[in-house]
């Protein structure tokens, strides 16, 4: 099966309508030797950029289903240099974290806020999704450790591969507690994701990949957030530990 970009909305709708088949009742010793390929290639890399595409189901206050399409860059550099720049149907912005404070600017409101960040990209993560309610779209592929993430308390299996735009890949099926996901992994020695459906609670998260580059130069730049003309700055709104998910 190929799959192009402009093919994930009917991917979306082929995958709720494939049979389901008799699920592992542990992690298979060949699905966890994939998910440390694909680790290792990841947090051996110094620095690293990937491009997404983004679809996402959301319900509607009115009870409806729809999906949210979005454009995600991500660039890092090990340990404390973070970038992502979301353009989306329900968000628009920039997160900047460069080892000291975290920054999320919001363009089309001409408004930034800002909040002091601990001093790894494990640690920023975990701000801005638990304290700050800003979960960055693959997350914990950008940790230090992928595996520790991904593996523990995981369940699943590898099936036969397929094809995404002309690369060979290998297929993960796997379960998480309630969360179910697959993950289709580029048959190659590097092992970069290729495509990643998540299932939480009835809704899809699909991401599509695009254009891997372990190890490029970034400049320091990139990370530092400097306010444009007349920007406002706004407080940063954080989680308590009695808000709930």
């Amino acid at each position: 099966m190929d799959i192009s970009r402009r093919g994930l909305g009917l991917l979306l709708s082929a995958l709720a309508a494939a049979p389901a088949s008799a699920a592992p009742d542990t992690l298979r010793p060949e699905a966890d030797a994939l998910l440390r390929r694909l680790s290792d290639t990841l947090a051996r890399a110094p620095s690293l950029a990937v491009d997404l595409g983004v679809l996402r189901e959301v319900r509607m206050e009115d009870g409806r289903t729809v999906t949210l399409l979005s454009d995600v860059g991500i660039a890092l550099r090990r340990p404390n240099r973070l970038r992502a720049d979301i353009r989306g149907d329900a968000v628009v912005a920039d997160i900047y974290y460069d080892g000291r404070q975290v920054t999320i600017h919001a363009p089309l409101d001409n408004a930034y806020a800002q909040a002091a960040a601990p001093p790894t990209i494990d640690g920023a993560l975990t701000l801005l999704s638990d304290r700050l309610g800003v979960p960055l779209e693959a997350g914990n592929l950008l940790v230090a450790d992928p595996h520790s993430r991904l593996a523990p308390g995981t369940i699943g299996e590898v099936e036969p591969s397929f094809t995404i735009s002309g690369r060979p890949a290998e297929h993960l099926i796997l379960q998480s507690g309630e969360v179910s996901w697959e993950l289709w992994v580029e048959q190659s020695e590097q092992a970069l994701p290729l495509l990643a459906v998540i299932r939480r609670g009835g809704y899809r998260t699909l991401l599509r990949f695009n254009d891997w580059r372990l190890g490029p130069q970034i400049e320091d730049r990139l990370f530092t957030f400097v306010p444009p003309p007349n920007v406002r700055r706004l407080p940063l709104a954080t989680r308590t530990e009695t808000d709930g998910p």
